[in-house]
């Protein structure tokens, strides 16, 4: 029981992200979350990421999550910090 209790909770924790993550593609830009927000997660993923690769080698649903985590974060950050088009308000602003 315990074990299923985690499953649902590291599918859920690596599906979190991807609602923002298909909203930043298919906008193409982040503008609308916080830089704080993007470099933090982006590092926390990084971090665990590398201690359950390190830690718990054989812990699949572990390191599955953060790695689910770690590119759909990557996906954010890369079009908050390389958009393809910019907001409505900087486009205006450029004219």
């Amino acid at each position: 029981m315990i074990e299923l209790l985690g499953l649902i909770g590291a599918v859920a924790f690596a599906l979190s992200g991807v609602p923002q993550a298909i909203k930043s593609w298919r906008e193409g830009h982040s503008h609308g979350v916080a830089h704080g927000t993007v470099l933090l997660w982006l590092l926390g993923e990084a971090a665990m990421l590398a201690y359950a690769v390190g830690k718990y080698t054989s812990d699949f649903i572990l390191m599955g999550n953060y790695a689910a985590n770690f590119l759909v974060v990557g996906v954010i950050a890369w079009f908050k910090y390389r958009p393809r088009v910019l907001p409505a308000a900087a486009n205006e602003s450029q004219q």
